[in-house]
């Protein structure tokens, strides 16, 4: 008896020693990740007050796909002249993609009074802004794992949304669209060194089926929608510029794979937009081209 009872004061400190370093395990690596986003946001607003006097070329190709993935018919081809548009002052700050569309060759992609609904917007969120400090609190971030991307060592930082929210419908203009951010999970690979992002991938952590509210319905649009996938990669490179001589890490590529069902049948989209020919302006009639 007197064994038995050994055995399970035994058993019963192994169990409490495993909770405590999981415990201890658990608080170290919030810390590593607390400080690790106080950096990255500290970086995100210097990158944002140089990006705003940035402009570039951004091409997007919108090709539908076949089951298997590949190509099905022609693409449509879009090029914009963008700009990043950041205002600290607004509560949060407000920071966005603005685009001038420039030229649009190719078939429409959904219907015809609606082809260009598959472009990307005139102004959309920046991919990165929800690293701002002020708005970091809004999603729960975990360390992951240690990599490399082109080269650098680099940290794995799994996101998601604090409180989850339903996907919600909303109209862009006079184009369908579906805010899926509450079911929406990410990595960020960041440079361990600099807190700079080096790529930003997310994906749908659960099948989204969503239903157009009956106020909203129209009758040349579905009624309801379901989508299996939704992946984007965000990759960047560093851009030089001269005078002042400056290097900026910026988004080289966007990578968007849809998979979603429609009543009529199951559709599969792959939009690319690729970012070239970066130039800076410093004053209102100067332009400084990249190195």
């Amino acid at each position: 008896m007197v064994g038995g009872d050994r055995a399970g004061f035994t058993r019963a400190a192994l169990v409490t020693g495993v909770l405590t370093l999981s415990a201890a395990a658990l608080l170290a690596e919030e810390r590593d990740a607390s400080a690790m986003l106080e950096r990255v946001g500290a970086y995100i607003e210097t990158y944002y007050g140089h990006a705003q006097s940035i402009i570039v070329d951004e091409q997007v190709l919108v090709q539908p796909l076949q089951i298997n993935l590949t190509a099905d018919g022609f693409p449509r081809r879009v090029r914009n002249e963008l700009r990043v548009e950041w205002d600290p002052s607004a509560d949060p700050p407000d920071v966005n993609f603005v685009r001038r569309q420039v030229s649009a060759t190719g078939p429409p992609i959904f219907r015809e009074k609606q082809e260009d609904c598959a472009d990307p917007p005139g102004v959309t969120p920046e991919p990165l802004s929800f690293l701002l400090p002020a708005n970091q609190p809004e999603r729960v971030f975990t360390i992951a794992k240690n990599g490399r991307i082109d080269g650098r060592r680099a940290l794995g930082v799994d996101y998601r949304l604090r409180e989850p929210k339903p996907p919600e419908f909303i109209m862009t203009g006079k184009c369908p669209a579906i805010d899926m951010d509450g079911v929406i999970g990410g990595r960020l690979w960041i440079d361990a060194e600099s807190g700079e992002v080096l790529r930003n991938e997310t994906h749908l952590v659960k099948y989204v089926d969503a239903r157009v509210p009956r106020e909203q319905r129209r009758k040349d649009w579905p009624t309801e929608v379901a989508f299996e996938r939704h992946d984007i990669s965000t990759r960047y490179r560093r851009v030089t510029f001269k005078d002042p001589d400056e290097a900026l890490l910026l988004p080289a590529e966007i990578s968007t794979l849809n998979i979603y069902r429609l009543p009529e049948g199951m559709n599969r989209l792959r939009i690319t937009q690729t970012f070239s020919n970066y130039r800076r302006f410093v004053t209102g009639a100067r332009i400084v081209e990249p190195e």
